[in-house]
């Protein structure tokens, strides 16, 4: 057992891991026995593994941006993304002082009467 777990055990009073478990976990959930898992695998077998399952896709019609009939959008939704100040701040029209074309412009244009 590392230093750690072994420290720990002492500092609660008992002798090892397993005491610690069975002192802390319910008797009425605990398993009996190792987990039935299967054998590691390399990362190499199991992205060969999901590209297999990715080969079976068959993706449909996409239906983005051809609207929804009879949806509501719910009120958390609403305030939290579609009408908090700082997600929308950008789609706002500029002040008239930043747009192009804008008065205050001739005062930055250069002067040809030198």
């Amino acid at each position: 057992m590392p230093l750690p777990a072994r420290r720990c055990c002492n500092e609660l009073g008992f002798s090892d891991l397993d005491a610690l478990t069975a002192a802390a976990l319910p008797a009425e959930i605990a398993m009996e026995g190792p987990l039935d898992l299967p054998a590691a695998r390399s990362e190499a077998e199991v992205q060969a593994d999901l590209m297999r399952m990715a080969q079976t896709n068959q993706p449909g019609r996409a239906m983005i941006g051809l609207g929804y009939y009879g949806t509501l959008t719910p009120a958390v939704i609403r305030r939290n993304i579609l009408e908090n100040p700082a997600l929308v701040h950008r789609l706002h029209p500029l002040p008239a002082r930043d747009q192009p074309g804008a008065a205050g412009d001739a005062a930055h244009l250069p002067n040809d009467d030198r």
